[in-house]
């Protein structure tokens, strides 16, 4: 990652983190000056992080103008990018918390993104609870106070203290540690406005936005940002400096149930975990090969992704040479039965934030992306990958027992992948595994599977291990990067989080089976949501609105990230704790007998708009039911 793109993107990160100590009353006056006080006072070396300080301070335009920063100073990107994470310019006088006399309730909660999805008008809040396996469900009243904004505010000094560096290598870390602390703080208390957008998804998405415009005037030769950016802001507002960039399985049904009977439980359950794999060691090569970071991704679950690139003639190079290199690598090892489209949309940072409204760009960027995903999964081979399909290998006389392919049979009948999918299948379910990715093939043949090559620099390796493990092969030459199950913030600050649907009680069927009621049988519940690609393109258009203006005016890029953000939150995180009935408001459902701890199944696969679970019968029932219940809550 650029220098200059890790400052923006600390930077964006951290912006708004004045009206955390302005809320606490550790500091008064305008929240920029505030919180570049308060991080001064909280990090050492600060000398090393001037530029991401004039970041903070200076990221709104009456600041600006006054400051005598220099004209490649990234405040002046940061400032651009707040503007478009937020949806609107800033009206100057009343632009900042802090300000004597503006329309300001500091203590104002967080209203949920849902109060107002597809039409609604609910009016719950949330409490300013930290993040945790455990769904923060809306009430019907309440306030933040100060206390809870001390607790916050202590937290984060101490650990921000232990790892911020000015260089981009713990970005990652950075995003995990706001996630956790400010995902139910309000971005905005201005009483005019809904306040439905967490302080954590609008410094995401200004990170991502200002990475994006580092790397596109880089590529520009742009080193004027006062020029470019402030001297001539609605100018650059009509570049389309970005790309929506989409990537979506096909095949992934077929895929996870291609299972023989004999262990068909873990084998649905690590081909499944596989996938996220893939999907998750791509995400990450193509932010890399962007010189960006994971506060680009907006959205990834259920075999599709979305993220913002910027628009650059390398960053679509890559792009391309990536699709083509991850679809070969599937072809070689799983023939048709996978494949992987890209599709990306240029835009202007005024199409993201639906200018002009009355032509309603922004989702229309969706509906377009959407079109050529299709298009391109009609014509997904070359003439060159299709004589490769047609002149692969085939033994007549041995098949793989369960996927048909005579590939590189071993003893047992199996191929290759599904033995690996067999050898993985326990690592897949520990909770506390940890995924070290690295460059060579490592020697332990029954712990690792191979990822798809996306750079170009070869297949890597995931690595099932431990901490200790982790932190061995992210000192080593060949470690690549690591990623933890559920565990959004820890000490491993070079690990990425991954949110997984992994609540286990028993690991073979036979035993789900004999802990159901009467009889001894299982059940097998699949789940999903209605509408949810609509809902992303179009459910906070409020219809019956008589302007364009009131239309659209909810349709923006942070309420679509925290939109997709809460949904894969409560799929791939939250019901962990639901079905082992460690959810305090999950109210007890017993059709006969029942006792106490975790409900008796197994997550084959929960993510994205989708659920699968298998469990003693009366308990997938009871399941079923409760998560119903408590997403209609949520």
């Amino acid at each position: 990652m650029r220098k200059i793109t890790a400052e923006c993107t600390i930077g964006g990160l951290l912006h708004d983190v004045g009206k955390v100590t302005y809320r606490a009353g550790l500091e008064a006056g305008k929240h920029g000056a505030g919180g570049a006080r308060w991080l001064s006072s909280v990090l050492e070396r600060t000398e090393d992080f001037g530029a991401v300080l004039d970041c903070v301070r200076y990221h709104h335009a009456a600041q600006l103008r006054g400051a005598k920063l220099a004209s490649g100073s990234p405040a002046y990107i940061v400032y651009i990018a707040d503007n478009i994470a937020a949806g609107a310019d800033r009206r100057e006088g009343l632009d900042e918390e802090g300000t004597d006399g503006a329309p300001y309730d500091k203590f104002l909660p967080l209203s949920p993104v849902f109060n107002i999805l597809n039409g609604n008008e609910a009016r719950g809040v949330y409490a300013p609870e930290r993040l945790s396996p455990q769904a923060v469900y809306p009430a019907g009243t309440g306030c933040a106070e100060a206390p809870d904004y001390l607790r916050i505010a202590a937290e984060l000094g101490s650990e921000l203290l232990k790892f911020l560096t000015p260089e981009g290598e713990y970005v990652n870390s950075l995003l995990g540690l706001t996630e956790v602390l400010l995902s139910y703080v309000p971005s905005s208390t201005d009483r005019r406005q809904l306040s439905d957008i967490s302080l954590y998804d609008h410094g995401k998405m200004t990170a991502a936005a200002a990475g994006c415009i580092a790397e596109f005037l880089a590529a520009h030769g742009v080193s004027d940002y006062k020029k470019e950016l402030f001297d001539e802001e609605q100018r650059f507002m009509e570049r389309r400096a970005f790309l929506m960039f989409s990537c979506d399985f096909s095949g992934i049904q077929n895929f996870i149930y291609m299972v023989e009977p004999k262990g068909a439980l873990k084998a649905l359950r690590s081909r499944s975990f596989a996938l996220e794999l893939f999907m998750e060691h791509v995400v990450d090569e193509i932010l890399d090969g962007c010189g960006l970071s994971r506060a680009n991704l907006i959205y990834s679950g259920g075999g599709h992704a979305y993220m913002l690139l910027p628009n650059t003639a390398a960053a679509k190079d890559f792009l391309r040479a990536a699709q083509k290199r991850v679809n070969r690598w599937l072809m070689d090892n799983f023939g048709a039965a996978l494949y992987l489209a890209f599709a990306w949309r240029e835009c202007s940072a005024h199409e993201l934030q639906n200018v002009p409204t009355e032509k309603a760009p922004y989702p229309q960027i969706f509906r377009d992306l959407s079109a050529e995903l299709s298009r391109v999964k009609l014509s997904r081979y070359d003439a060159e990958a299709l004589r490769a399909l047609n002149s692969r290998g085939y033994d007549a006389g041995r098949e793989c027992r369960v996927c048909g392919t005579s590939d590189d049979l071993t003893d047992d009948g199996l191929c290759r992948w599904c033995r690996r999918f067999v050898d993985i299948s326990n690592d897949a379910l520990l909770r506390d595994v940890i995924i070290a990715v690295v460059k060579q093939k490592p020697e332990v043949e029954k712990h690792f599977i191979e990822l798809p090559d996306v750079s170009g620099d070869g297949a890597r390796y995931a690595v099932f291990t431990d901490t200790n493990g982790a932190r061995g092969y992210a000192a080593s030459d060949c470690g690549v990067r690591t990623y933890s199950k559920n565990r959004p913030h820890t000490g491993l600050n070079y690990s990425t989080n991954l949110y997984m649907g992994d609540y286990v009680s028993d690991k073979k069927t036979e035993l789900l089976a004999e802990k159901s009621e009467g009889i001894r049988r299982v059940a097998v519940c699949r789940a999903d949501v209605d509408n949810l690609g609509r809902a992303f393109i179009e459910g906070f258009v409020r219809k019956g609105a008589e302007s364009a203006e009131e239309r659209y005016r909810y349709q923006t890029l942070s309420r679509t990230a925290a939109f997709s953000r809460q949904m894969s939150m409560f799929f791939k995180y939250h019901i962990n704790s639901i079905l082992a009935r460690e959810d305090k408001a999950v109210k007890p459902l017993e059709l006969s007998g029942g006792g106490e701890g975790g409900r008796n199944l197994l997550i084959v696969y929960s993510g994205g708009d989708d659920v699968f679970l298998i469990g003693a019968w009366n308990h997938v029932i009871q399941a079923a039911q409760r998560i119903h219940e408590q997403f209609a809550a949520f």
